[in-house]
């Protein structure tokens, strides 16, 4: 406690407990068991003081002033204890002179040093405090907590406190400060609610979270990367302009990597001949080819494009596009299933993994090509390690953790290895309906685990997205 606080002491004394009143605004609402406590107060008493102020709050809020009854600020577990065990009084130490704001200070800070308040009541507590009048570096003073203590409780104060509070008291979903850190992470307030709201578990609010924080990266640089670009002397180009014969290019740049947005790495490259294409997660420049032979006639290019070339052209537009959304879904598959072997994940019930288990199996038979299986299991779960050595210690620590896991998680690894080797999309063009049937009934397994399949998968997946070749176009 701070030294002008002690200055308040005035006296420690017996007060009887009818004449002690607890605090309204005590952020610890649960006082928890007080069985343990109130044996042993019958036992040894009462060993350390409650901590009281003269006067009491009515029960409309307003505060009465009076010296024969006090509000209790530190000590409410052991006030109702003591009410448990008999006794008639408890030694108290009176302050004086305690603004309420210094109040609420107090008792977050003595319970905060405890670990007595939940997360929803360290949330409230502290945006009380604002409400009050005070701001973080006053908070930060009074409480001795770091500002970023502070700041993190202040963030979480803005999610949806009744659905906060819920998930708080139930014991099954294990809520951590941790969760919501990364939760703060997001700066959409109701993209934050949503992800609270949808998730079965901590683990699976930590994966949304993380999924979400990057989803919303990629889209704040690709606006940065569009706001810069259009006041530029570049133009915008078309999607077909990155694999045309006739362009060539001078930059690109994968949104989803954690690099910064920084418009110094292509200042010197734009010009009024620069044009620039900004989807599916990449911003790239281009700029036409320069005829190494200008100004000598070619009789054999009239400048126009043949149907051949206009065919190979737009088939690897369409393959581009379509590696484009399938890449990042392997990438989100594999780490989904990492999640759930890492146990990061809410998993679903023993009937539930015992389906599971049948389906993966047959699955994964139907999928089975002739490959290393224990090297592929290993592989999955520390890509540094050289397979190619059995005697290693890495190795044969490797090949323990993998005995250990549990047969669905082995059949979730080898049918994600062969999932994400299997392509909907034929050399052509063409929509391969076996393997993205196999895909389906493997990302429906994922969905026990509350998978979510974006739009622009979904499309891949089920046939109807634009880079497919319908019958007509193959006949051609």
């Amino acid at each position: 406690m701070s030294e002008n606080k002690v200055k308040r002491i005035k006296q420690t004394i017996n007060i009887p407990v009818r004449d002690l009143h607890p605090h309204p605004k005590n952020p610890r609402k649960n006082l928890g068991d007080l069985e343990e406590l109130t044996d042993s107060i019958k036992k040894n008493g009462i060993m350390q003081n409650l901590t009281v102020i003269p006067g009491f709050y009515r029960a409309n809020g307003e505060w009465f002033n009076t010296e024969a009854e006090y509000t209790v600020i530190i000590g409410h577990r052991r006030l109702e204890a003591a009410k448990a065990a008999g006794l008639t009084e408890v030694p108290c130490r009176i302050y004086e002179n305690l603004p309420e704001n210094d109040q609420i200070a107090t008792m977050l800070e003595e319970n905060m040093q405890r670990n007595d308040l939940t997360i929803y009541e360290q949330a409230q507590s502290f945006q009380l405090m604002l409400d009050l009048g005070e701001t973080v570096d006053t908070l930060s003073e009074k409480t001795g907590f770091a500002k970023s203590t502070i700041y993190h409780r202040i963030n979480i104060a803005k999610l949806d406190q009744e659905y906060l509070k819920e998930l708080d008291e139930d014991d099954s979903f294990q809520l951590t400060l941790n969760d919501l850190i990364e939760l703060e992470k997001i700066k959409d307030i109701k993209k934050r609610d949503k992800i609270l709201k949808e998730s079965r578990s901590s683990n699976d609010l930590r994966f949304k979270a993380q999924q979400a924080a990057k989803e919303e990266m990629i889209n704040a640089k690709e606006k940065q990367w569009r706001e810069y670009l259009e006041e530029s002397l570049a133009d915008e180009g078309e999607q077909s302009m990155k694999w045309s014969d006739k362009y060539e290019k001078i930059f690109e740049q994968d949104l989803r990597e954690d690099k910064e947005f920084d418009p110094e790495e292509v200042e010197d490259l734009i010009n009024d001949e620069t044009y620039y294409v900004i989807n599916y997660g990449y911003v790239t420049l281009l700029q036409e080819k320069v005829n190494e032979a200008a100004g000598e006639e070619d009789d054999d290019d009239d400048g126009e494009e043949s149907e051949w070339e206009r065919k190979r052209r737009e088939r690897d537009e369409r393959k581009q596009i379509y590696t484009a959304v399938r890449l990042p879904l392997k990438e989100d598959t594999r780490d989904f299933v990492r999640a759930i072997v890492e146990e990061k994940l809410k998993n679903p019930d023993k009937e539930d993994i015992a389906n599971i288990t049948e389906t993966l199996f047959k699955l994964f038979l139907e999928t089975f090509s002739t490959y290393s299986v224990i090297d592929d299991l290993i592989e999955f779960l520390d890509e540094d390690i050289d397979t190619r050595d059995e005697e290693t210690e890495e190795y044969k620590k490797a090949y323990d953790k993998v005995m250990k896991l549990p047969m669905y998680k082995l059949l979730l690894i080898l049918a994600q290895n062969e999932i994400n080797d299997r392509e909907p999309l034929g050399w052509n063009g063409e929509y391969i309906a076996e393997n993205a049937q196999l895909m389906q009934r493997f990302y429906y397994i994922l969905e026990r685990w509350d998978w979510k399949t974006s739009e622009e998968a979904m499309k891949l997946i089920n046939g109807t997205a634009d880079y497919y070749t319908h019958k007509d176009e193959e006949d051609e």
